[in-house]
């Protein structure tokens, strides 16, 4: 499972327009990602198929499978949140499912249009919104759930915790997970592990710069 992370427009709009929270912002929870792409940066095709990733056809010849206790499951890294965090798109996904994914966790859904008529989420308009919420509720861990948010709040210094799965197929279109940044993001590589299907997983801390002096 790597979560509902098949959308790629999630209704933001850009740090630009929007409220710009400082990288540097004191936090008292992690941002945490957990998510797979194909090897050239996909999470989706356009149209927002995941056979690709979730039905693979058989292919032999993959090396032995690899453990590491470095590289949290799903389960695990859902175990460690208490909280999710999506964008409208994902919502609009999971919302479908025939059983609600999250039962045992608080869920934000950040968007400026969402009407909250659904009891099992709250909707926050604005990322400074959801930073306020979060802390006030005193999180430890947030799971942010989707590529726009992914990629958003890595460029915001708000995930600290990236597990990331790649799968052995070249799409050559779809729904990127990174877009352009201002600055290089860089990471701690902390382990990798792979299964019987050639899926590469891999643990990463984000470095977070020091901030610029003037």
């Amino acid at each position: 499972n790597h979560g509902s992370q098949h959308l790629g427009s999630q209704d933001l709009g850009s740090p630009e327009r929007q409220d710009v929270m400082s990288i540097h912002h004191p936090r008292t929870w992690e941002g945490r990602a957990f998510l797979a792409t194909s090897l050239d940066g996909y999470v989706a095709r356009r149209n927002h198929d995941l056979a690709w990733l979730t039905d693979p056809p058989p292919s032999a010849g993959h090396v032995e499978p690899q453990p590491s206790d470095a590289v949290p499951s799903y389960d695990e890294h859902l175990a460690g949140v208490d909280h999710v965090l999506m964008g409208r798109g994902t919502y609009e996904v999971v919302r479908r499912f025939d059983e609600w994914p999250y039962p045992d966790h608080q869920v934000l859904v950040l968007s400026h249009t969402l009407n909250h008529g659904d009891d099992r989420i709250t909707v926050v308009r604005s990322t400074s919104e959801a930073v306020r919420t979060l802390t006030d509720r005193d999180s430890q861990a947030v799971y942010v759930d989707g590529a726009g948010v992914v990629s958003d709040w890595l460029a915001r210094g708000l995930i600290d915790d990236l597990v990331l799965t790649r799968a052995p197929v070249v799409l050559g279109d779809g729904i990127a997970l990174f877009g352009p940044v201002r600055d290089d993001l860089r990471f701690v590589h902390l382990g990798t592990s792979w299964n019987e299907h050639g899926y590469l997983t891999t643990h990463y801390r984000v470095v977070h710069p020091e901030p610029r002096t003037r």
